[in-house]
């Protein structure tokens, strides 16, 4: 399975927040404290690794976990302000 490119962590947050969250799962993802996010790490986290692929050159030396961990926390945030 080849990976979605997106240029930033924001986008591909959107585009994950509407292609592939459903209602129980973004309820799960509001629920959670924020240092709560790192139990995601095997499970949402690796689903994100395999799916998105983040070209913003700012990023090129950080690790995909590290890359990963930023995209959990951007999902969080936006779904959190959009209640």
């Amino acid at each position: 399975m080849s990976r979605i490119e997106f240029a930033t962590v924001e986008e591909a947050a959107e585009y994950v927040i509407l292609n592939d969250l459903d209602k129980d799962t973004k309820d799960y993802l509001i629920a959670l404290d924020n240092d709560e996010l790192i139990s995601l790490h095997f499970t949402f986290g690796m689903f994100l690794r395999n799916t998105c692929e983040i070209t913003d050159k700012s990023l090129l030396y950080m690790h995909r976990d590290d890359i990963s961990m930023m995209l959990i926390e951007e999902i969080v945030k936006r779904l959190k302000s959009e209640r």
